[in-house]
């Protein structure tokens, strides 16, 4: 269990987590534009506030951001714990629109970025590093690649969240095959794969449920809410 190991090592509270948001910046054709538009200025507010009660918690938390198009991933800003430079870093995300929307989105280009970024193995000595997964598409199904993912979750501190944000009432979407897909990404117990509709309550309170530090948390309870 993951849990015992950390305890082993130390205290809970003091194991720091690198948290990577990734954050699909996509609007497709076929979507309302307004709404989606509104619900990327609601993922930002949502982060704002998901930094500053992790930084609240604990100082030592770093948090990254990564977005992602029709052309794959970006990394825009490096690990950082000063609230400032991660929240104007949010304020130059810009939605981009598409009036085609792609068949397949590939995952392979967020852990592209990640190894070209990041040494795990040196991060994780110290710190638990979590990738929090931000998927707003309702036309796109993600493609991923099995093995690389494999390569990610040998390391025992590395966790993957999933929140996937969706109109359940659109027609002709694929947003149950998208979030089958996308659950093909949750390997551990520990982390969680959720969904919301654009309410921004919604988003709001399952941005909150994110919050819990993943060894913390009650495996299983992302299928209870």
């Amino acid at each position: 269990m993951y849990t015992n190991n950390f305890i082993q090592e130390g205290s809970i509270d003091a194991f720091s987590e690198k948290i990577i948001f990734v954050i699909d910046l996509v609007c497709e054709f076929g979507s309302d534009k307004i709404v989606k538009s509104h619900v990327l200025y609601m993922i930002k507010r949502a982060i704002d506030i998901f930094v500053h009660i992790k930084l609240d918690i604990n100082a030592n938390h770093k948090f990254a951001f990564i977005t992602i198009d029709s052309n794959g991933a970006k990394w825009i800003c490096n690990f950082s714990s000063d609230s400032k430079i991660l929240i104007n870093a949010l304020e130059d995300v810009e939605q981009i629109n598409e009036t085609e929307p792609a068949q397949y989105f590939e995952v392979d280009s967020i852990f592209n970025v990640l190894s070209k970024q990041l040494n795990l193995h040196e991060m994780l000595t110290n710190n638990a590093v979590r990738l929090i997964l931000l998927y707003s598409r309702s036309f796109t199904l993600p493609k991923i690649n099995t093995a690389n993912l494999k390569k990610l979750i040998k390391y025992q501190h590395f966790f993957i969240d999933v929140l996937y944000i969706h109109d359940p009432e659109l027609s002709n979407s694929k947003c149950k095959e998208i979030h089958a897909q996308l659950s093909k990404l949750i390997t551990s117990s520990n982390s969680y794969n959720m969904k919301s509709s654009y309410d921004p309550v919604d988003i709001h309170n399952f941005m909150s449920k994110l919050l819990s530090h993943p060894v913390q948390r009650i495996c299983g309870f992302d299928k209870m809410i």
